[in-house]
This record gives structure tokens, C-alpha cells and sequence, in this order.
């Protein structure tokens, strides 16, 4: 290249993928109806013919994840690629289900799309919700092999009649499992088999990119909720997944979301159009919606919202429901205040590069 010529290794991250037809959102923090009507008010007047959404989240309201997820395929007509530079759990994960593309980082990974239950009487513990049919499965074998240990027992070994063993081995099994099988809810385990019917048809809607078998393995075919399921994994479930390429990486490392702790270390929900205009590792705020959330819990999860239109929660830790309005207000101040300092930041140097915390200072 001659002298004059700026190399694609220098060019800023952000106008390359501008110029590669991408429109660039970044959401990081709680899956919520708040965050839904940032991402649908907070878009560019002119849109790109492509979205990348940069998504860094524990989980949140399942059903705002689907709408998010299915405004951006209707928007931007399928054109839907996720980066997932670091954790993206749950309702995180069901909006990757309706992606054309999916981008991993290094530190990058999903979750299964099981739900978690809040503990009766509890506001801020949760069980993971297949915890229940998982142990029903597991009292029913444990009495099968206790029935026929008993019937295999005092026929065989004390020369009974089979009639009679088998009389013995159901007392046995009674006695030994109906103290258990009292303690359950039934109401409970309606409640498990709803939400994950839910969180099932929302992602026969959405898939695209999901292989044949893959929805099933994500509902219920890991051991926690927490389970990892880096890049590697995400090959067996998804059709196209992929490395980030230097921009996408270079934009991740930007905007400070490049490491696994990010999403610990926000004390705020984070959704915005990046657009060109200020230097690296700050970029302008002007289009950025930015409320207050509230700690979530780390293994992340699914959640609904009451009848009463407040977000409940049915997977984190706390709701984004109260103190939203009021965190908004803030943010919009801290936010103003932010750019009038910034007034006068021009880019100075294309290749400078900023560390994650300017970035997400920033």
C-alpha cells in the first residue's frame, strides 16, 4: 500500500463494519421489556441492510428476549448476527437461537435454555426447575429396582410364592416412597412443564440456525443451569458458528466486553446503536438507552413477568421492575453530563486503542 493509504489492521472497527452494511448494537445487562423498547426506539433513523448485536447478559424476561429477538429478524429481514464475546445466558441464549450467524469469543459462552423456580416463600432463591422431573424420573426407577429386589428376594431366597413376594415388595415400596411422593406440588410441577413449554414454542418460532435436535438438548439436556456451552459445544447445536474476525474482536475489546467478568461488573442495563463520531473506547451516547437493574443471580436464568405488569422474576436474582423509571432518569443525567464533557474529544489517532475499563467507563 502507498503512504497515504490507511491499512484495514488501522481502520477503526466500528466505520468498517458501518461500511460493511452493519448497524452495531450492544446490549449488556438484564433481558427485560425495558431493554425491548430501547433496542426498538434507540434505532438509527436510517438503518443498514445488517445488524450485529453485541450481547454480553445472565438471562432475564423470556419473553421480552423473544421479542427482541424477533424484531431484529423482522427489521433487519434475517440479517441477524450475534457476537458473544463473554457470557450470554438463558433468555440471552434464545435471542441467539433466532440469529442467522452466531460469533463466539474466546471467553464467550451460552447456557441451556432451562428455566429456574423461585423457592416458595423466598424472593431471591431459585431451583433449577427441571430439579423436579428429574427426581420424579429418579423415584421411579428407584422403585422398580426396590420392587423387584423385594420380589426377587423373598421368593428366591426365602422360597415364597411369587404372588406373595410381589404382595410384600409393594407394601416395601409404599412404605418407603409415599412420605416422598407427599412432599411434592403438583401446582409445581405445572408450573416447571408451562414455563418450559413457553420457552419451547418461543424458539420453534425463532430457529433458523439451530440444527435438527439441537432445541431438545438446550431445553433439557444439560445437568445445571449453569452448564457451559462454550464455542466447541455450540457447533453440535447451531447450524453457523464461527470465531470473531479482527473487527469483531476489536470492537468487543472496545467496548470493554471482551472478558467474562463484564456482565458481573454492570451495575447498569446497557442498550445502544453505536454510530461514528467519538474515539475509542468512548462511543457516543447520544442514541444510547441506559437503565438501572439490579444484581442478577450468576448462574443467570428465565424469567416472566406477574400478572401485574411488573417484571418478576423466574431465574434472577432481582427484578428490573422497581426503581427502573427512576434509574432511567439518572442514567439520562449521568449521560448528558457525560457528553458535555466530551464535547470537545476529537479522534485524534485511528490506531489507539482503549483499555476495557475506559471502555466501559465510557
Amino acid at each position: 500500500m502507498g503512504g497515504n493509504c490507511i491499512s484495514r489492521d488501522d481502520q477503526d472497527p466500528i466505520q468498517a463494519l458501518h461500511e460493511e452494511g452493519y448497524d452495531i448494537l450492544l446490549y449488556k445487562g438484564d433481558i427485560s421489556y425495558k431493554g425491548f423498547e430501547l433496542v426498538v426506539h434507540g434505532a438509527p433513523s436510517k438503518r443498514r441492510d445488517k445488524v450485529l448485536l453485541v450481547l454480553v447478559t445472565l438471562g432475564g424476561d423470556i419473553d421480552a428476549g423473544y421479542r427482541i429477538a424477533q424484531y431484529l429478524r423482522e427489521t433487519y429481514k434475517g440479517e441477524v448476527t450475534v457476537l458473544v464475546p463473554g457470557i450470554c445466558k438463558s433468555a440471552g441464549t434464545l435471542i441467539c437461537v433466532g440469529s442467522r450467524e452466531l460469533v463466539i469469543g474466546e471467553s464467550g459462552e451460552l447456557g441451556p435454555l432451562d428455566i429456574q423456580v423461585r423457592e416458595k416463600g423466598e424472593l431471591f432463591r431459585f431451583n433449577f426447575g427441571l430439579a423436579i422431573p428429574e427426581a420424579l424420573d429418579y423415584l421411579d426407577v428407584a422403585i422398580r429396582d426396590t420392587l423387584r429386589e423385594t420380589i426377587v428376594h423373598f421368593s428366591a431366597g426365602r422360597g415364597l410364592g411369587t404372588e406373595r413376594a410381589a404382595e410384600i415388595a409393594i407394601r416395601t415400596a409404599i412404605g418407603a416412597f409415599e412420605p416422598i411422593y407427599r412432599q411434592i406440588n403438583p401446582e409445581r410441577l405445572g408450573e416447571v412443564a408451562r414455563l418450559l413449554a413457553v420457552a419451547e414454542d418461543y424458539a420453534n418460532r425463532l430457529q433458523g440456525n439451530l440444527k435438527q435436535g439441537s432445541l431438545g438438548i438446550l431445553l433439557s439436556g444439560y445437568s445445571s443451569h449453569s452448564y457451559v456451552i462454550d464455542r466447541s459445544e455450540a457447533e453440535r447445536l447451531f447450524e453457523s458458528v464461527r470465531k470473531p474476525n479482527r473487527l469483531e474482536n476489536a470492537l468487543a475489546h472496545n467496548l470493554g466486553v471482551d472478558f467474562i467478568s463484564a456482565v458481573f461488573r454492570a451495575a447498569q442495563t446497557e442498550v445502544r446503536y453505536i454510530e461514528d463520531g467519538p474515539a475509542h473506547g468512548e462511543i457516543g451516547e447520544q442514541q444510547s438507552g441506559i437503565h438501572r437493574a439490579g444484581q442478577t443471580d450468576p448462574r443467570g436464568g428465565l424469567e416472566r413477568r406477574d400478572p401485574e405488569g411488573t417484571e418478576g422474576t423466574v431465574g434472577t436474582d432481582e427484578g428490573s421492575g422497581s426503581g427502573v423509571a427512576q434509574g432511567s432518569a439518572d442514567a439520562r443525567i449521568d449521560t448528558s453530563r457525560a457528553q458535555a464533557e466530551r464535547v470537545n474529544v476529537r479522534r485524534t489517532d485511528a490506531t489507539k486503542q482503549a483499555s476495557p475499563r475506559d471502555a466501559e467507563s465510557g
